[in-house]
């Protein structure tokens, strides 16, 4: 299946993606608590969706202590979407989720928490 095809690879993209964000959770709960770390989510979903149409239907949120992000566009779920705009659209959250980290806590920070988040990845540098 090329990256243009619609499938189920799509929705293997959104759940890779709500596990690395599930990961994070935990950190960001410590540093900013449940209503800031929503706060934090729905700015994250904000600022993609304008450049990302995948997203236009799309939430992201925690439910019973669990990041869930749902694609939906005109009803239709991820199943849906070519592969390549949810991929480009899932990378652009994260990338947005530690653009505003950088700019809230500064770029040390950043490093900080994604090293406890994710111990096994390089280091953040938004420069």
């Amino acid at each position: 299946m090329s990256d243009g095809d619609i499938g189920p690879d799509a929705d293997r993209i959104v759940s890779v993606t709500a596990d690395l964000l599930q990961q994070a959770h935990h950190p960001l709960m410590q540093w900013f608590g449940a209503d800031g770390t929503s706060i934090l989510l729905d700015r994250v979903l904000d600022r993609t969706q304008d450049k990302h149409p995948v997203l236009s239907g799309a939430s992201m949120g925690v439910v019973d202590s669990t990041v869930q992000i749902c694609l939906k566009q005109d009803g239709v779920g991820v199943e849906h979407c070519q592969k390549a705009a949810v991929k480009e659209a899932m990378v652009a959250l994260i990338e947005a989720l530690l653009s505003l980290l950088s700019r809230l806590i500064g770029t040390d920070l950043v490093n900080r928490l994604t090293h406890e988040a994710w111990p096994h990845e390089t280091s953040y540098d938004d420069s």
